[in-house]
């Protein structure tokens, strides 16, 4: 096995807890995955092609081959992504999870990107940037690309519960193309109980 050592920065700084993936030649199988260490490093075994994600606060994503180890993020390079949550009038949106997958990737081989949209028991590196909030809105800076977000609180014990509850709120999926600094709305709408029991 060839041992391959090597180092994500973001910004010129260390990003930790960030997902390195080592991909076959083709780019269809995984052989190897890990996590960057408190000081940005990783390491693997094998040879194929490497796939360095960040996932927050910043989406990004590059490919290398495993011969050049290294990875550097700029947010500089980077879109600014906007996001307001729009309640339903009369109605606490608290506790909204909000999650952004990539539909698309700017620069990233067709390959690459069919490995990370399929959604397999065993592909657990298909998901992106998700996040809790009470808050109105969200920024999140994001690799040039289309986004699919999805916005939603959802309590699925609900309809047993003899204890009034607020109500489930879930927004239709809002696809957005990125190539430069932009803002986009998510709705809100309350999802009847009846929808959860289909």
């Amino acid at each position: 096995m060839i041992a391959i050592a090597g180092m994500l920065l973001l910004d010129g700084r260390p990003a930790a807890g960030q997902r390195v993936l080592l991909l076959s030649s083709d780019m269809r199988q995984l052989v190897a995955a890990t996590e960057t260490d408190d000081a940005g490093r990783y390491t693997l075994e094998g040879s194929g092609v490497l796939v360095a994600k960040i996932q927050s606060p910043v989406i990004a994503m590059q490919v290398s081959p495993s011969t050049r180890p290294d990875f550097h993020f700029e947010t500089k390079k980077l879109c600014r992504l906007h996001i307001d949550i729009v309640p339903v009038p009369g109605v606490q949106a608290n506790d909204i999870d909000i999650s952004i997958t990539p539909a698309h990737f700017e620069s990233i081989p067709a390959p690459v990107e069919a490995f990370f949209l399929r959604r397999e028991e065993r592909v657990v590196d298909s998901a992106y940037f998700e996040t809790r909030t009470s808050a109105r809105s969200i920024d999140v800076a994001v690799q040039r690309g289309t986004y699919r977000i999805y916005a939603s609180r959802i309590d699925y014990g609900r309809p047993e519960s003899t204890v009034p509850l607020p109500p489930n709120l879930k927004a239709e999926t809002v696809t957005v193309a990125v190539d430069h600094d932009q803002s986009v709305r998510v709705q809100l709408a309350v999802l009847p109980d009846e929808a959860l029991l289909h």
